[in-house]
């Protein structure tokens, strides 16, 4: 979630994350990773909710499907 990137950009320390695609092979990729910036705008309810996120990635990344 956003507050919990929020987090972890005040943080040092790398997270493990994971992006699920929507495919027809239901992809996930994990990795793990410290995030460098985090820009966005959290708009009203009805509205969709744009994040840009910089992150470094520090290991694999395994993907799946």
């Amino acid at each position: 979630s956003y507050i919990a990137m929020n987090a972890d950009l005040d943080s040092d320390s790398s997270v493990n994350y994971q992006i699920s695609i929507p495919d027809a092979g239901n992809t996930l990729i994990d990795f793990a990773g410290l995030v460098n910036e985090l820009g966005g705008d959290i708009p009203g309810p009805d509205e969709k909710i744009t994040v840009n996120v910089t992150m470094k990635i520090s290991g694999d990344i395994t993907i799946t499907s």
